[in-house]
């Protein structure tokens, strides 16, 4: 995948093979809270390398670089997207270059170097003799030249050429265990066709995880969002697949929630339809950090289904880079280290979302703002507030 979507909150969203859209309504794959913008606005679709952008009969028009598109544009990395008063950003990232072809320009040959065969011998430290010597001396210098071109324009070429060049790593890469074990949520309101979306993260084989309490707790009632606590889990089996394609959905119940943690424990007992679990079921963890070790200036990763309420959520997997600005501790808990502040922008449709430390394991979630908190972004807490609700985890 080559093409990304840079939000300005810092999210960045993967265009896969069936495209992004954009707009104000909640089924898109990309949710734009802003009130200029349409219900569905525009559609990012590439056709092969290429990425094109569609006006979808928005009401205030689709901007690239702050002129308005009639039809279809071909876009170009950099190019900044207006929808609205939202500005997207166009990232490419393009595949490894091939190795070069060998190319060997042919070495011209000298002509011989010496006297006439049918001359006689010239007699030592005669004028033909000294001459003889020197052609001799030049011809060994032309040859030793000629050698060397041929090692670097035609031997060493045919050596390298066999060689797999090393193709360049992954940023993300340090990021696959956490995606593979990262769920979308969404729990039924009461009898509604509605639900409430969000994001949670799978701990154990066995399938428990982890979320927000206001994911699958209403706040204001202090009840859960239906009465059989039930939650709807969306998990993809590609650890590398971020592009919207979940395609194991699973049934699960809360068993824990702490209000003053702001956290829930989930457990998957069923599939979507209710059948029971395989007894082959398992599915792999993230890797889980030690947030007490965290310091101010460290570097964090966002994972996120960003989601609205109450219609449900998207299915695109948005990854947000940042860096840990404060330990601010949480006096009704009695802890020193409460919440870790970063300067990731972060809302509402972001509950839920998974804080990775640089090599990719588990040392936060974002569970939303804390009550009486300063309003400034990007509060998490540390994942070793959830110890005690993990107590007997599988």
């Amino acid at each position: 995948m080559s093409w990304f979507v840079l939000h300005p909150s810092g999210f960045r969203y993967p265009i896969g093979p069936g495209g992004l859209s954009l707009g104000r309504a909640a089924d898109n794959d990309v949710v734009l809270a802003d009130d200029e913008v349409s219900r569905n606005h525009a559609l990012l679709q590439t056709q092969g390398e290429q990425l094109w952008l569609y006006d979808r009969n928005s009401f205030n028009g689709v901007y690239v670089n702050e002129e308005r598109i009639s039809a279809p544009r071909l876009l170009r990395p950099e190019d900044v997207i207006r929808l609205g008063r939202t500005l997207l950003r166009l990232e490419y990232a393009p595949a490894a270059a091939p190795a070069p072809g060998v190319f060997a320009p042919a070495v011209p040959t000298a002509a011989p170097v010496g006297g006439d065969p049918a001359a006689p011998a010239a007699t030592p430290g005669s004028p033909n003799r000294q001459q003889f010597w020197q052609a001799a001396v030049l011809g060994i210098l032309i040859g030793l030249v000629g050698v060397a071109i041929v090692v670097m324009l035609v031997l060493r070429p045919l050596l390298n050429a066999g060689q797999t060049p090393t193709p360049a790593p992954d940023p993300n890469a340090v990021y696959a265990q956490a995606v593979n074990a990262t769920a979308l949520l969404l729990a039924p309101i009461a009898d509604t066709p509605n639900s409430v979306a969000s994001t949670g993260v799978v701990l154990t084989e066995k399938g428990r995880l982890l979320t927000a309490y206001r994911a699958v707790y209403d706040p204001q009632t202090e009840r859960p969002y239906n009465p059989s606590s039930q939650v709807l889990v969306g998990l993809s089996s590609n650890p590398r697949q971020v592009d919207g394609m979940l395609d194991r959905w699973y049934m699960a119940r809360v068993v824990r929630a702490d209000r003053a943690r702001d956290l829930a424990v989930l457990q998957i007992f069923a599939q979507q339809d209710g059948s029971p679990l395989p007894n082959s079921f398992s599915w792999s963890p993230a890797p889980t950090g030690n947030s007490s070790t965290v310091q101010a200036g460290d570097a964090v990763a966002v994972l996120s289904y960003p989601g609205t309420t109450p219609t449900g959520g998207n299915q695109v997997l948005a990854l947000g880079r940042g860096q840990v600005t404060g330990i601010l501790p949480d006096n009704a808990l009695g802890l020193p280290r409460g919440w870790l502040q970063t300067n990731i922008g972060m809302g509402r449709g972001n509950l839920g979302a998974l804080a990775l430390d640089g090599s990719g394991r588990l040392i936060g979630m974002y569970t939303g703002q804390p009550e009486g908190a300063a309003t400034t972004p990007g509060w998490l807490r540390p994942v070793d507030v959830a110890a005690p609700l993990l107590l007997g985890s599988d």
